[in-house]
């Protein structure tokens, strides 16, 4: 929308009080960057391919050969780097009359819509996590019981009974993600959970449940909080607005969940001279995803 003295009018008045505003919403703000492992991007797009095998050793007899083992291509994940963009347009006229600097769009102001588009489109990432209209280079929603294994056989990230947060559910999880195969199809993988991705709506529960030193459904307090040990951090998204009950663990799995940065959010000013407008942009470009869905374990509580 082109700002003019006629959509902004109130700017010219020497009465007005205070312009009431967003607050600047900087980088350090962002909790994108607390969920995915950012990359930089060097190309349009970025491909990961998994490779597995060649799974357990065979016993050999003496003299006998040695068994060839396997090597197998899995999935291509692929990330295209899109470009995001937004533009405030100020009449020249406002700009000469303006009482208050702060009643006109700037690049503060688009620079914070921007950096809130990023923090939106990483909650859309869990919020879609189970959609099967949402698929990755497995052919797969990021939370499946279905994530093909190169060598034949699958193997599932998400809860198959899912329970609601408690201890019991970290614990499950924290088994569940021990288990997790390998590329090679066997277990041993090391993976270990480092964070609690949730709804904000959840995130009282969540403290008390990853932040009580002692059992917080023990009433005596003699039993620690196993929890509390394993050292994992809460991130509530006020974003992931589509449900209160869905939950998922990220884990420290290479190639997990991914943010690659083609360009991170710029601004730019120019002047239209010939339609007496000034323009104020932001632009970036990015792209999303995982290459390894052993990097979340999602609960569709």
């Amino acid at each position: 929308m082109l700002q003019t003295p006629g959509s902004a009018g109130n700017t010219l008045k020497l009465t007005l009080d205070a312009v009431v505003t967003d607050k600047a919403y900087a980088d350090a703000n962002l909790r994108m960057p607390k969920c995915f492992d950012e990359k930089k991007a060097t190309d349009a797009w970025h491909e990961d391919q998994e490779m597995g095998g060649p799974g357990l050793a065979s016993l050999k007899d003496v003299g006998e050969p040695i068994v060839v083992g396997q090597r197998k291509q899995g999935a291509t994940y692929r990330y295209n780097m899109d470009t995001w963009a937004l533009e405030l347009q100020v009449a020249e006229e406002l700009m000469e009359d303006k009482k208050y600097d702060k009643a006109v769009g700037t690049a503060v102001e688009c620079r914070t819509s921007m950096f809130l588009t990023v923090d939106v489109q990483a909650a859309q990432v869990f919020a879609l996590a189970w959609d099967s209209g949402t698929v990755y280079g497995d052919g797969q929603p990021l939370c499946s019981a279905s994530h093909p294994l190169p060598l034949g056989g699958t193997f599932s990230n998400t809860m198959a009974t899912p329970q609601a947060p408690s201890n019991q559910a970290v614990q499950t999880a924290r088994a569940a993600v021990l288990q997790f195969p390998g590329h090679h199809g066997q277990l041993g993988n090391d993976v270990m959970i480092t964070k609690c991705i949730h709804p904000v709506d959840q995130i009282s529960t969540w403290e008390e449940i990853l932040k009580s030193k002692m059992d917080p459904v023990d009433n005596n307090q003699a039993r620690i909080n196993v929890s509390y040990n394993m050292g994992i951090e809460p991130v509530p998204l006020v974003h992931w607005n589509n449900t209160t009950t869905n939950y998922g663990f990220k884990t420290n799995a290479t190639n997990g969940l991914k943010w690659f940065w083609r360009v991170r959010p710029q601004g730019r000013s120019w002047e239209g001279k010939r339609q007496g407008v000034l323009h104020w942009a932001c632009r970036a470009r990015w792209a999303r995803g995982h290459s390894n869905p052993r990097g979340f374990y999602g609960v569709q509580a």
